[in-house]
Parts: structure tokens; sequence; C-alpha cells
């Protein structure tokens, strides 16, 4: 897979409504078109997700915390004892750039230059960084650090540029047979640069709850907009099979507290289940609505596993005309 790069989703990538950024779009015509030449379920073998990744509105995105960056491939509706389940996604390495822009990562012309130099894929080659603080390769939170470091001298040299500390920063993630690249936020382990990152600026040293974020929302007096329309397209994800219950454990807490709040995501959900499976045949299956249900299941029983029929999630009844993606 040299001209293809893996990408580990654990956030709003894991529903196809995120990566092409259809709810959350200012601009509908600016929507990201990004290929996807296949999509696989991977669990995280040790981490948290939550959030702390401040974002240019203002608001918080998915983070990782207490990982260790050592995943593999399971199958739709698989329930781990520990670490967390997103998705992987096989794009091409000029879609890989849009992605990289996508998650504040602005060196990426320069990473991919060098992984091509050595003949690899940028999962590769970042592995072998990895290597140099890791014997196995596998990052965690004690060598991430030193990781960052040898990733920054490596692709800016001695430029400084600020920049590169806003967003995400890529990671190998040590699979089966594959390395995949994960984004984890700059900050608690430092940003490689010796700079200072938006979560260190504004004090974020651990991720967030679904309901920890909500109180914190609440108490800044902010709108619950963009918050809803993210949690959306994180738990569109489970129609795959991608266990979410460690975002719908939370969610059904604030259910008590805020039922209005998760009620609008439930409906926001159940809406899009249906245009969200047309997207993954029209832009991934090659047209075969049949191949979804072999690859990923039946999507109603992927609900009911996966932590969606926790928060009153059901399988709406399909409508063509609802289901076309439109775009």
């Amino acid at each position: 897979m040299k001209d293809k790069e893996l990408v580990f989703g654990y956030g709003s990538i894991m529903s196809l409504h995120g990566l092409f950024r259809i709810l959350r779009s200012e601009n509908q015509g600016a929507r990201e078109r990004i290929r996807v030449y296949d999509i696989k379920i991977i669990h995280l073998l040790e981490g948290k997700r939550g959030f702390a990744k401040p974002t240019r509105r203002g608001d918080l995105a998915m983070d990782l915390d207490y990982f260790r960056l050592e995943g593999k491939y399971v199958p739709p509706r698989y329930r781990p004892d520990r670490g967390i389940v997103g998705i992987g996604i096989v794009v091409s390495r000029h879609d890989f750039r849009k992605i990289c822009k996508r998650e504040g990562y602005h060196e990426c012309s320069k990473l991919i230059k060098k992984a091509e130099a050595k003949n690899m894929s940028v999962g590769e080659y970042l592995y072998k960084l990895a290597e140099e603080v890791s014997s196995d390769g596998i990052l965690n939170i004690c060598n991430v650090g030193g990781y960052r470091e040898i990733l920054s001298r490596e692709i800016r040299g001695s430029n400084a540029d600020h920049r590169s500390s806003i967003g995400y920063i890529p990671h190998p993630l040590v699979l089966n047979d594959n390395i995949a690249i994960v984004f984890i936020a700059a900050g608690t382990y430092g940003t490689g640069t010796g700079e200072k990152s938006r979560k260190e600026e504004e004090g974020i040293k651990k991720v967030m709850s679904v309901y920890d974020y909500y109180l914190f929302l609440r108490k800044i007096g902010r709108d619950y907009k963009n918050f809803k329309r993210y949690l959306v397209e994180c738990l569109l994800g489970g129609v795959y099979g991608i266990n979410l219950e460690d975002l719908t454990k939370s969610l059904k807490c604030l259910s008590i507290e805020e039922p209005s709040l998760v009620s609008a995501v439930r409906k926001m959900v159940e809406k899009y289940i249906h245009k969200e499976i047309e997207l993954a045949v029209e832009h991934v299956l090659n047209g075969d609505r049949e191949r979804f249900y072999r690859v990923f299941g039946a999507p109603e029983e992927n609900i009911r596993h996966t932590g969606l029929a926790s928060i009153g999630i059901k399988m709406p009844r399909y409508n063509h005309n609802e289901g076309r993606s439109n775009i």
C-alpha cells in the first residue's frame, strides 16, 4: 500500500458524515471530497478517548490519552474489555493531504516527501521514527514526547512555526500486518517543538467524557449546537458495528440531567442512519448495497450491540429519497 495510507479515526472520522464534514460544514459546497478505498474496524488495545482538542470555533474535539499505540482488526460488534474501538479508512496519498489539513497538521507535504524518499508509506516512516524511542515501535504516554521531538526535527529541521502545534500530530499505530496513522492532539506530552500547544494555553490537562464536556459548556454559557452535531458524527459509526459504549454510557447519564439534548442527538442519528449507509455504498462499496451487509452485518444488529440502543436509538424505516447521499 505504498500509494495508500491507513488512517485510524476515533472521533468524527468514524462516520462518512464526519469525514466529509456534512453536518458541520458552514459552506455546503466546500464538503471534503475524500475517496475511501476500504473501511476496517480497529481495536486500540489501550487508550481513553474524550473531549480535549480545542477547535477554531472554540469547541473541543476528540483526543486520546492513557494510550499504548497498538491495535488489531476486529469484527463488527466487537466489545473490548479495555481500550476503544474506532475505524480504519484507506485513502490515497493525495487525499491523506486533505486529512492532514482537516486535522490541522501543516507539515504533510514534507512528511510525504520523507516517506517517499525511503520508499515507505507514511505509516511505515512514522514507525521507523518511533523505533528510535521504543524498541518495538509502539508509543505510549512515557515515550511519545521523545517521538514528537524526533518527528519535529526530521520534518521541520530548525525552522520554528507555531502552526505545527495548533492541531493534531500524526503517530504510528501498530496493527497485525500494517501501520496505521492516528492523529493525537499536541499538549499533554509536548508538541515536539518546545512551544506551547492550544491545550496548554487553555489549561486542558485531561480528556473529558461526554457528560463532563456538557457540564463544561454549561459552565461557560456555550450553546450545544456543534456539540450535538459532533456527537452525531461519532455515533453514526455504530452503523458499521463500531463499539461506542464508552460514549453512550456517558450520554445515558446525561439523559437524566438534560433529556432534551440526548433526545435531539437520538433523533439526528436516526435521521442520518440510512444516509450514512448510502454514503458507504456509493463512495466505498462501488454501489454494492449487499456488500455492506456482508462486510459489516445488519445495521439494526449493529445498533443493538454497539451502545446506540442504550440511548434509545432504533433503526428507522428506509425511505429511498431520504437515503440518497446527495454529495
